[in-house]
């Protein structure tokens, strides 16, 4: 596999800081506005994109030594802002539990922090585990992409590349037995997320390889590329309006969206003012799908504290909540990426791209 192509797509920066930014947007409007109840979609669109961005590592045989240094950067990339979210949680629960001692009257619905699954949630276990789960919503994607990491590495595909079809058939049957089967679905659900990682991560992979292996320009590679995000739009309102239960087939749509966005750039270049927003959409897109929903959970109570003082209406309300959380989550991730991952990098000896 031709190792010219570069890792960094400008494009795809920012198509991952819009998914991330859906993300957020999902989680506080889905509710009340129909249209938006598919925006949970472009977690598979992180699947797909993290497999096209790492494929290099799973087709090229790796030594040992590459290995350990493989495992050790996702380490890295995955764990301390998740882990920095979880010590969070636990903490304002903890304060929280005080609270409730004194006032008992109060006492709310709380989030489970025995140690067992304040464990699990350290671990990155919390597709496993549904009271870990519960500490920060999000991660389990992080923990499902984890695992299937640490799967994909024992699958020797440098070698028969064909199992990469046999691992996405087999990603794409764990999601439908789980849509469509007649089972306590709230049982399974370590079923379904790990089969869309897995098909996702996979066919990221077979998105990059198809890139290197066929370079040649072909025409109308812009049309191909409008083409690609209406068919993103019509799959979206087929799950919207139709079924969610075609979830299964996500990674498709999003699969060509990225092989036409890079196949774009590659033969065209972004202006560099452009270049600035794509790369600062793509470096908060991690922070901000990590950290919005415990800052939305510690910013709630004050802000509904503040609605009731000054009578401020629902739509009005839930603005003013989701653009305090995604500033204040666009910061944290903003200081996290400019001053915590470099040392990380530095003192792990990991380059600092």
């Amino acid at each position: 596999m031709s190792s010219n192509i570069s890792n960094r797509f400008y494009l795809l920066d920012a198509a991952r800081g819009i998914a991330a930014i859906s993300i957020v947007v999902f989680h506080f409007f889905s509710a009340n506005i129909e249209i938006l109840s598919g925006l949970y979609v472009f977690v598979d669109f992180f699947f797909v994109l993290s497999g096209f961005v790492l494929a290099k590592s799973y087709t090229s045989k790796l030594s040992r030594v590459e290995l350990k240094q493989y495992v050790r950067s996702r380490f890295l990339r995955l764990f301390p802002m998740p882990l920095c979210t979880i010590l969070l949680v636990v903490l304002y629960q903890l304060a929280l539990n005080i609270k409730h001692i004194f006032n008992p009257a109060n006492l709310n619905e709380t989030i489970d922090i025995k140690p067992l699954t304040i464990l699990l949630g350290i671990l990155m276990l919390q597709n496993f585990s549904q009271s870990a789960m519960l500490l920060n919503f999000p991660l389990w994607s992080l923990s499902a992409e984890w695992f299937t990491n640490l799967i994909m590495l024992g699958v020797p595909i440098q070698r028969k590349p064909r199992l990469l079809t046999v691992v996405i058939c087999i990603g794409i049957a764990m999601v439908m037995f789980y849509e469509f089967s007649l089972l306590e679905q709230s049982n399974f659900n370590w079923v379904s997320n790990t089969g869309r990682a897995l098909s996702g991560f996979s066919i990221g992979i077979l998105v990059r390889k198809n890139l290197e292996m066929k370079r040649e320009i072909k025409g109308g590679i812009r049309l191909i590329s409008l083409l690609s995000i209406v068919v993103v739009i019509v799959y979206y309102l087929v799950l919207v309006y139709v079924d969610s239960q075609y979830i299964f087939a996500a990674p498709i749509p999003f699969a060509f969206l990225i092989y036409a966005v890079a196949k774009l750039e590659l033969f065209s270049s972004v202006k560099s003012q452009f270049r600035r927003l794509c790369s600062f959409l793509g470096k908060i897109s991690f922070g901000v799908y990590v950290w919005h929903i415990p800052v939305y959970n510690t910013l709630t109570p004050m802000i509904a504290k503040a609605a009731s003082t000054f009578n401020i209406s629902w739509p009005r309300l839930s603005l003013i909540d989701f653009l305090l959380t995604l500033l204040i989550s666009i910061w944290i991730s903003v200081i996290f990426y400019r001053h915590i991952d470099p040392k990380l990098k530095l003192r792990f000896g990991l380059p600092n791209q």
